[in-house]
């Protein structure tokens, strides 16, 4: 199937059967399991079916998630503070990244921050990572606000950021290079949380256009002392759904020695064309 999107207009419509697709069997081509607290509250009999896709329409594959992840955990597990690796996330969504590390590192995580503007995604965040210790008045609206970013916002071990990609999206006819220009001074702004307070890994998602390579690679690369990689990921190596995305991993140098990390290339992985002779290998695109 094509890929499941945000427009709350622009749903899975099964021909065989005659009906949308449930929220259910979104939740499976995102391989996100039934039972997790985030599956049972978008499967809630009192959740409106259509805002529980349009939801997931925004998310990450679990396991392009996974896949993100495992470039930066074995460098940073070691250095979590009394075995807990602490996380948080920007433009959070229902955030399946943080679902991808759960599976990864089960109970070993803290969920410490998010930072999201829809009042009713906030809801249902909160609610399906309780349990990894998100609060309500740990979600802030404004991932750009400088008071929250500097006084309120811990610092964690791993922070994720999945800017939104309409402006960058081939699906929006109607982009133009001033939006593009004024989504790439927020994705900077946003930003600022990692220049403050330099968390050990940066996980960061979005649309794999030339516009997003191109913006999201540069502002990444403005962070100092970080060494990074970016590859494209397609959740349909996973499962029936075609979802084509663009993922980058950053690790603080000043804990870890770059060539290390970049040594590391998974196949079609790369580092940013800034840093390619680091690791001595061919890049892939910005």
């Amino acid at each position: 199937v094509p890929t499941a999107l945000g427009n709350e207009a622009d749903h899975f419509w099964l021909i065989a059967l005659g009906r949308w697709a449930t929220p259910r069997e979104v939740l499976r081509l995102f391989a996100v399991h039934l039972g997790t607290p985030l599956a049972r509250a978008l499967t809630h009999k009192d959740t409106d079916p259509v805002f529980a896709v349009s939801t997931l329409g925004r998310a990450v594959h679990v396991h392009s998630a996974a896949r993100l992840l495992s470039l930066v955990l074995p460098y940073v597990a070691p250095l979590a503070q009394s075995g807990t690796l602490t996380y948080g996330s920007a433009c959070s969504g229902v955030d399946l990244v943080a679902v991808a590390l759960e599976e990864l590192v089960g109970q070993d995580f803290h969920y410490a921050f998010a930072s999201e503007l829809d009042p009713t995604v906030t809801l249902f965040l909160s609610r399906s990572h309780a349990h990894r210790g998100l609060v309500r008045g740990a979600i802030f609206p404004d991932a750009c606000d400088a008071h929250d970013v500097t006084y309120r916002m811990a610092h964690v071990d791993i922070w994720s950021i999945t800017a939104p990609c309409e402006k960058y999206s081939r699906r929006n006819h109607a982009v133009n290079p001033l939006d593009i220009n004024r989504a790439s001074n927020a994705l900077d702004s946003m930003l600022d949380y990692a220049r403050l307070h330099r968390p050990k890994a940066i996980v960061a998602e979005n649309v794999d256009e030339p516009e997003s390579r191109a913006a999201v690679g540069a502002a990444l690369l403005r962070i100092p002392d970080y060494a990074w990689l970016t590859f494209q990921s397609n959740a349909r190596d996973y499962g029936p759904m075609a979802r084509t995305r663009r993922f980058w991993a950053g690790i603080d140098t000043r804990s870890v020695d770059a060539r290390t990390f970049l040594g590391q290339l998974p196949a079609a992985s790369a580092p940013l064309p800034a840093q390619a002779g680091a690791a001595g290998s061919s890049t892939d695109a910005p």
